[in-house]
């Protein structure tokens, strides 16, 4: 069964930067921007979003940057 998904969107003028982990190729979902083997810090434009794998991303991270009115997130 593939990975669950969240998508994040930058919404504020800068660009934020994301920390990103690997997954295993097994448990990756097709529908991510980002390839399983990725482990970086990703930087999200203004306006762009981001699919990813849910258990890749902290979601502390995206909780106090969302707080700070700098992006939304939603998980599927």
């Amino acid at each position: 069964m593939a990975a669950a998904l969240t998508t994040i969107t930058n919404i504020s003028k800068q660009t934020i930067p994301i920390l990103v982990n690997e997954i295993a190729r097994d448990k990756a979902n097709a529908e991510s921007d980002v390839p399983p083997a990725t482990a970086q810090q990703m930087f999200i434009s203004p306006g762009s979003p981001l699919t990813i794998e849910t258990k890749r991303v902290d979601l502390g991270q995206l909780e106090q940057l969302r707080r700070k009115g700098l992006l939304t997130f939603t998980t599927q």
